[in-house]
């Protein structure tokens, strides 16, 4: 149950720290809110899912990468 607790805030830590900022750069190349939202979120929950995120570098090109993908669609 502890380790549950411990995933779900770092979650939580990632969530605040990055979503923002893939919000921006999507809203940047998008120039829509709605569509900036929803491709901030798919980059989001493509790079979460299923990935070992103590590396909150490798875990930033992820969601970086994830976002050009989402624009790009």
């Amino acid at each position: 149950m502890e380790g549950r607790n411990q995933a779900g805030k770092q979650f939580d830590r990632l969530y605040r720290q990055f979503l923002p900022r893939l919000y921006q750069g999507a809203l940047y190349l998008l120039g829509s809110r709605e569509a900036a939202a929803q491709a901030a979120e798919a980059a989001w929950l493509r790079a979460f899912s299923g990935r070992d995120v103590s590396d909150t570098r490798a875990f930033w090109f992820a969601c970086a990468s994830g976002l050009v993908s989402a624009c790009a669609k």
